[in-house]
């Protein structure tokens, strides 16, 4: 029986999806970012079709034809492509979350890229022993999606991988303990990720996100190169960040309670409402950033540049005394700890 809701969905649905639906043909159809959850397309032809954003969550696709698909920032999450052909598809930037290859993924008829990546995703326990296995030159997993994967303590820089991590999406991904020190992880994402004790020591992020990170206690930046880095709302308290280099960087609301600050460079960067609180801020320099609402209470604070910064309703009392320059900085709000006061 057809309800008026069913009648109006497939009446709003493209006519490329609806060919596929009654056909299970598709082949170089667009099928950018359509809806296709728990579809059942059994040994679909979809040769050359564009999947890019599609969501395919939980579909039923075993034995389609995908060769040369694009399946970019594809959601197969539970996505059932057991003994399906996807030689030539690009699955970059694609969620890979139970997806179901069959029994060995290396059987799969797929690029040696995207195995990994599952791999990497569904069983990290067997990355190692895989890319053993590979030719140098068929490891690779730039612009990977990781999303939502548990690598707790998984070492990249002793991998063949670390020389391919740009661009990667590890976005709530749990990284507690993982090991990027020295690597190059340029515009990657770790929205949401968990990185308890991650090392990140002398580390290339530059244009990385690190917004509304859930935990990052204990993790290891320092010397880290963090320009132009989106690090706001995120929880990074205690964390290490001794000469790491924020220039730019935008810390709107980051919590860095108990943080080390030694030595970081934190010029023209946003800083408002950041929380920094009980941090070590030894030689830490703030030129020409924006630190409104900036909480320092209890912080060990000496020599501190804050020239040509813009400082504004922040309360230096707590601190039983400072040393810094404030050559040029405009104060507007600020109580020193001298009990001395700059208005508006």
């Amino acid at each position: 029986m057809w309800h008026v809701g069913m009648i109006v969905a497939q009446a709003q649905e493209s006519a490329a999806v609806q060919q596929l639906r009654e056909s299970r043909s598709c082949v170089e159809c667009d099928l950018k970012h359509s809806s296709l959850r728990s579809a059942y397309l059994p040994a679909a032809n979809l040769t050359q079709a564009n999947l890019a954003g599609a969501d395919l969550r939980g579909a039923d696709l075993h034995g389609a034809l995908m060769r040369e698909a694009n399946l970019t920032n594809a959601d197969l999450r539970g996505t059932n492509l057991v003994g399906a052909n996807l030689e030539g598809a690009n699955l970059s930037g694609a969620r890979l979350n139970n997806t179901d290859f069959g029994d060995d993924i290396d059987q799969a008829r797929l690029e040696q890229p995207w195995k990994i990546v599952w791999r990497l995703v569904n069983e990290p326990h067997t990355v190692a022993d895989a890319i053993a296995r590979l030719p140098e030159e068929m490891v690779t997993i730039t612009g990977a999606n990781l999303s939502h994967s548990n690598l707790q303590a998984f070492s990249f820089v002793d991998s063949v991988l670390a020389a391919h991590l740009e661009n990667s999406n590890f976005s709530s991904t749990d990284l507690s303990g993982a090991n990027f020190s020295r690597l190059t992880v340029q515009n990657s994402s770790f929205f949401a990720a968990t990185l308890d004790g991650t090392n990140f020591s002398h580390a290339q992020l530059q244009n990385a996100n690190f917004s509304q990170v859930a935990s990052a206690t204990n993790a290891d930046f320092s010397s880290a190169h963090l320009h132009d880095t989106n690090f706001s709302q995120a929880n990074a308290q205690q964390a290490d960040f001794t000469d790491a280099l924020f220039i730019r960087a935008n810390l709107a609301g980051t919590h860095l309670t108990g943080a080390n600050l030694t030595g970081s460079n934190f010029r023209e960067a946003d800083l408002v409402r950041a929380d920094l609180s009980q941090a070590i801020l030894i030689g830490t320099l703030f030129p020409r950033a924006q630190l409104q609402g900036v909480t320092f209470r209890d912080s060990a604070a000496e020599n501190l540049d804050f020239s040509n910064s813009t400082l504004q309703d922040i309360d230096f009392r707590p601190l039983t005394s400072i040393s810094a320059d404030f050559e040029g900085a405009h104060l507007c709000g600020v109580a020193m700890w001298n009990e001395s006061r700059y208005d508006c």
